[in-house]
């Protein structure tokens, strides 16, 4: 920290305060179910400004904050830019034209790559983070609790509930079935 605790203060009390703000309007905004899509992206832009707020005010500590904020900034642009094309392109345009919307958990599945891919790009190309190792430690350790459970649920003949490896929902007092 290379700031004073006042300069820190400074900068930091209004730039929270513009947050709390920022995030208490969205919420207002965003009650209806199509435009609820856009809320988070709308909280990362009022993210991204209360960061860049606090960037003008704190200026000591703007050197350290400088590669976070643009970090930042790119991803809110791309991943707000595609909340409002997903958002323009599958609930407003559908309902105009009668034809039917897209499932809601599909939208959700798309949002959530569509947000990860951009993510694992831009941490690539900002930091030169490399997410790979990471993204297959975490399919391995999948596949092995996946294939432990199956093999939990081939050995136990009087079913899931009762095998020995899965708690009790029958307020036995036990803490396992048996």
């Amino acid at each position: 920290m290379h700031g004073s605790l006042i300069d820190l203060l400074r900068g930091g009390v209004p730039a929270l305060a513009a947050l709390v703000i920022a995030v208490a309007v969205i919420r207002i905004v965003c009650r209806r179910p199509s435009l609820r899509r856009l809320s988070l992206a709308l909280s990362l832009l009022a993210l991204t400004g209360s960061v860049a707020l606090f960037r003008v005010l704190a200026p000591a500590e703007a050197p350290a904050l400088d590669p976070y904020l643009r970090f930042l900034a790119l991803f809110t642009l791309a991943y707000g830019g595609f909340k409002v094309v997903e958002v323009v392109a599958l609930d407003f345009l559908p309902g105009r034209s009668g034809s039917p919307q897209a499932p809601a958990i599909l939208r959700d599945v798309v949002a959530a790559v569509m947000g990860g891919l951009i993510l694992v790009v831009l941490l690539r190309a900002s930091f030169g983070v490399d997410v790979a190792a990471l993204v297959a430690t975490s399919a391995a350790l999948s596949i092995v609790s996946a294939s432990r459970c199956r093999r939990r649920w081939r050995t136990c003949s009087r079913g899931w509930r009762s095998c020995s490896s899965v708690p009790s929902s029958r307020g036995t007092g036990s803490r396992w079935a048996s």
